[in-house]
């Protein structure tokens, strides 16, 4: 009795599991002339944080794992079919800085020092997400999908709120553009 309560009890938290990790698929499709509109911006706009929220909260929930967020400077991308959807494309982030990495706790980002396998991904080309990549607009922070035409509900997990101040940033060289990014209008 007690090895089928088990089993049930497993296959239930698979299931609970799977259900709250749909919720966390990442946005990486578009149209083409989204693509195009993504890209525009992002050149003027090359600062991001990638930090997967609802990832994070089920990670929490699980297995008491924090997920790491990481503020970027894009520095070269390309649009290219879409990895899953031959009829749509997706933004792939050739080259780009990591300025820092941290946890968000209370919707505010803490700098920490990131493991290796959680910046493996940033080592090659990589797809942007408009649901789980954040840029600074008008003092506040901001999906990326908020920031071009692109028809989605809004993601129901905790979000960032606060974006990294620019002195928290190390590097010198990219201090003085994250500076000035952080502080227009």
């Amino acid at each position: 009795m007690v090895y089928l309560r088990n089993i049930f009890l497993s296959i239930l938290f698979i299931f609970a599991v799977s259900i709250e990790t749909v919720s966390a698929d990442p946005w990486d499709c578009m149209t083409e002339s989204q693509a195009n509109e993504l890209m525009t911006f992002l050149k003027k706009n090359p600062f991001v944080v990638d930090y997967c929220d609802c990832c994070d909260a089920v990670a929490r929930k699980y297995d008491n794992r924090k997920i790491f967020g990481h503020l970027i400077k894009i520095e070269k991308m390309e649009i290219v079919q879409c990895s899953w959807d031959e009829s749509q494309f997706s933004v792939n982030i050739l080259e780009s800085t990591i300025l820092l990495s941290g946890i968000i706790e209370n919707n505010k980002f803490i700098t920490a020092k990131a493991d290796y396998t959680d910046l493996e991904l940033y080592n090659q080309s990589w797809p942007i997400t408009l649901n789980y990549t954040w840029t600074y607009k008008a003092g506040k922070s901001t999906r990326l999908f908020e920031n071009i035409p692109y028809n989605a509900d809004d993601v129901n997990c905790s979000g960032l709120k606060k974006f990294p101040g620019p002195s928290e940033v190390p590097a010198a060289k990219l201090k003085k553009a994250y500076k000035k990014f952080i502080r227009r209008k």
